[in-house]
């Protein structure tokens, strides 16, 4: 077992330096080589886990989607845009709270998207 817990904890400590390489600014083509690999092995430390019983929570089919983008697609975005912060996605995700703060504050639910688009082009 406390294999099991160096192994979850690498796993995080490899995910956070992923991160950090994901949310910087600029990358340079070097950068988007090195963390294919780092990715990879980090994908590769993630399943390693499942070849224990009582692990099944970490076997291949576990690799989500996000997981299999952030090792094979993303690479090739901070190659071709050197930054994927630009694909975050934030401001739609704010809008979507503002509208649906907007929704269940009203009594009237008659017409929500009217109701938001109002609200918004006040």
């Amino acid at each position: 077992m406390p294999d099991t817990c160096d192994v979850v904890i690498q796993i995080w400590k490899k995910f956070q330096e992923l991160y950090k390489i994901i949310t910087t600014d600029n990358t340079s083509t070097d950068t988007s080589g090195n963390y294919f690999e780092m990715a990879r092995e980090w994908i590769n430390l993630f399943t390693s886990l499942r070849r224990t019983s009582i692990h099944s929570g970490y076997k291949r089919a576990a690799v989500t989607p996000y997981m299999h983008s952030l090792v094979y697609h993303v690479p090739r975005f901070m190659q071709l845009y050197q930054s994927v912060k630009v694909f975050t996605g934030q401001g739609v995700e704010k809008n979507n709270d503002v509208a649906r703060s907007v929704i269940l504050r009203k009594s009237n639910k008659k017409n929500p998207a009217s109701d938001v688009l109002q609200l918004e082009f006040r």
